[in-house]
């Protein structure tokens, strides 16, 4: 049985790096920030974790 739940992301974007962060609803708060390089790949490895 699969769970789906709608994610939350915050980015906040540079020329040398994204920062990320994601918000919990049932927390009422963010968690997991994280600074990556501009590249799609670490955004979508963000995600999936």
């Amino acid at each position: 049985m699969f769970h789906f739940t709608t994610l939350f992301i915050g980015m906040d974007v540079h020329k040398e790096s994204f920062s990320l962060c994601y918000y919990d609803m049932m927390a009422n708060q963010f968690k997991h920030s994280t600074k990556v390089g501009p590249n799609v790949s670490y955004i979508v490895n963000y995600v999936n974790e």
